[in-house]
């Protein structure tokens, strides 16, 4: 998750340049590993469609619906060792 910070600076600087309200981000990190059909991708699936309804219908997205879409699907080690 450390590595969108920076892209989320820009998007927040483009946004405020341009007049336009930051509605928040979906961040999905192993974004590779959501091929995986289980329960934990399952989850994080509904959630991301939960996030557009909120958005939809209320002009944001919860941080409890987001923080559930960025749930790692894999412990830190174990996917630095697979990426190494």
């Amino acid at each position: 998750m450390g590595n969108f910070g920076t892209v989320l600076r820009i998007t927040r600087e483009l946004t405020a340049d341009i007049s336009v309200e930051f509605a928040g981000a979906v961040l999905r990190p192993h974004s590779a590993y959501m091929q995986q059909k289980n329960e934990k991708t399952k989850k994080i699936l509904e959630n991301c469609k939960l996030a557009g309804y909120q958005f939809i219908k209320e002009g944001k997205m919860h941080p409890e619906t987001l923080k559930e879409i960025s749930k790692p699907l894999i412990k830190r080690r174990e996917y630095i060792g697979r990426n190494a």
